[in-house]
């Protein structure tokens, strides 16, 4: 209990935070997360992320293109999938060519 609610437990985890060691419990869909300090059992709740650690989790989510995440996503793929086919091709008919014939 926390801030006089009940607060679900989905993960805790042992880590070292500034030289000590502290617990972190990660309460419902991660939304509520907890550093207890292993050493005197002070309570604090976890700082929110710098901008710098924000903009890196969203930027490869295609954060910046809006509603057009998904067709951004779908056009990337099939661009790097062509490429993917298109090298393969060339490699294929440069090794038939080089290939010495049997008579």
């Amino acid at each position: 209990e926390f801030a006089g609610r009940q607060l679900p437990t989905t993960a805790l985890t042992l880590l070292t935070r500034e030289g000590r060691p502290v617990y972190q419990a990660v309460g419902g869909m991660g939304a509520d997360s907890l550093l207890i300090d292993a050493e005197t059992g002070a309570v604090i709740r976890t700082p929110p992320p710098g901008a710098l650690t924000r903009y890196f989790r969203q930027a490869h989510f295609y954060f910046f293109a809006g509603s057009w995440q998904v067709y951004l996503l779908i056009l990337l793929s099939a661009l790097a999938c062509l490429s993917a086919l298109s090298g393969i091709y060339l490699n294929l008919t440069l090794w038939l060519r080089k290939r010495p014939r049997s008579v």
